[in-house]
């Protein structure tokens, strides 16, 4: 047990300098775009919003998804999650529960980018040709069924554009003895 601890610290470590730096570069960028309001700058803010959201909600939700992925991927041989977790945690410690995140995240950042951008400009563009307006509602808002569609056709431009790096992350998960990185 004190290897596993040590380890998960030495791995802590090792993060805490690297999520520093990333967490003044994104303080920075924001700071930086706020000051720009052209369309192509808000396209830019939209994207950026969407990676960094996508990043932060991947990392921490990071263990559940591999135990998630191995559980889809190896059916029968998974008994439960908790059974995964401690399995994970007994045989590869703290960085065994973040296997695949790199990918994930080089995954997820462009997907909520691209599905922010264009759920933005699929609205835009109902709103222009004035298709499905809510009715009785402030100018220039759309109803419910409209706002799904726009995020229906984001979602799947996104998943075309990020597929090939699901199936990276899902290597990098499964068989991490094999693939070491991406």
């Amino acid at each position: 047990k004190d290897g596993k601890t040590n380890d998960a610290l030495q791995y802590a470590a090792k993060a805490i300098p690297l999520l520093a730096v990333a967490a003044a570069a994104s303080v920075m960028g924001t700071t930086w775009l706020s000051g720009f309001s052209s369309p192509a700058a808000q396209g830019v803010k939209l994207v950026y919003a969407g990676a960094i959201a996508g990043i932060i909600s991947r990392t921490f939700c990071a263990p559940i998804e591999m135990v998630s992925t191995v559980m889809m991927c190896r059916g029968d041989a998974v008994t439960s999650m908790t059974d995964e977790l401690k399995k994970t945690w007994q045989k590869e410690g703290f960085r065994g529960m973040f296997k695949g995140n790199g990918a994930n995240c080089l995954k997820v950042a462009p997907s909520r980018g691209t599905q922010f951008l264009v759920y933005e400009f699929v609205k835009r563009k109902m709103l222009v040709a004035g298709v499905g307006l809510a009715a009785g509602a402030s100018a220039g808002s759309l109803h419910a069924g409209s706002r799904l569609f726009a995020g229906g056709v984001a979602g799947m431009v996104a998943a075309g554009i990020v597929y090939p790096l699901e199936v990276v992350k899902t290597m990098l998960t499964l068989y991490p003895d094999k693939c070491k990185s991406i």
